[in-house]
Formats: structure tokens, sequence, C-alpha cells
């Protein structure tokens, strides 16, 4: 790796999300389905999976690498249904801070609206892993 200019901010580790799966998700499409995929954010990095057509309870089993330039940040999960060359429909969110994680436990997080306010339909389950360097 070559250094940058910014000086030597070291990152202080990395997280490591695996996006299990999310049940009973909101029917987003006039066909009773859904075509869920999910957004994670942490900092200023975005990744995203895969769609899953037609599924309100969908199976992603991905990992993402995340690394963690500041541990009080704050990784959201959100996850959108895939509308063709619409924008997504919005299927709800979950905030998770960084010092809150317990290293490797799969959990359930109940989807909550888009300024987190009130539970929205639906769980969605990660397992993460916090790795300092």
């Amino acid at each position: 790796g070559s250094s940058g200019s910014s000086g030597d901010v070291k990152d202080v580790g990395i997280l490591q999300v695996k996006v299990l799966k999310a049940a009973d998700l909101l029917a987003a499409d006039f066909s009773g389905k859904s075509d869920p995929f999910c957004l994670l954010e942490l900092g200023n990095d975005r990744l995203q999976t895969h769609t899953v057509y037609k599924n309100l309870n969908p199976e992603w089993n991905k990992v993402f690498t995340f690394p963690i330039k500041d541990i009080h940040d704050v990784l959201e999960v959100t996850v959108f249904d895939e509308d063709g060359d619409k924008p997504p429909d919005f299927l709800g969110k979950v905030a998770i801070p960084l010092l809150s994680i317990r290293d490797g436990q799969p959990n359930c997080y109940v989807l909550k609206n888009k300024d987190l306010e009130q539970a929205f339909k639906g769980v969605i389950y990660l397992e993460m892993d916090l790795i300092y360097n």
C-alpha cells in the first residue's frame, strides 16, 4: 500500500458483517412480494448485497468487510425493494453502534422506519465481528 498525504491515520480495525437473512418483510409489489437487497453504510463506505427476487424472507448469507476509522461510528443497514429503473422502495433499516457489537453472535434486529423511531415491518439477522488492529 502507498501511504497518502493525509498523515498516518491508522484504522482502528475492521468490521466484518455477515448479512444472513431477513424475515417477514413488507410486500412492496402488487404481486404481494418484494425484491429485497441490503445497503450497508459505515462512515463513507457503502456496500450492498445482491437482490433476492420475489421473496419476503430473503437469505443473502453475504460477508462484508469495512475498515473502521472511528469506533464511535454507527453501521446502518437499510433494506430496499429493487424497483427496476425507479428508485428502490424502503423496506426498513437498522443502526448498530460499533461500540454495541458483541463478537460473532448472530443477532435478530427489528427493522425500523427511516428516522429509526419506530418499528417498521420484519426483522434482519446479522452477525458481526470487530477485529482490532
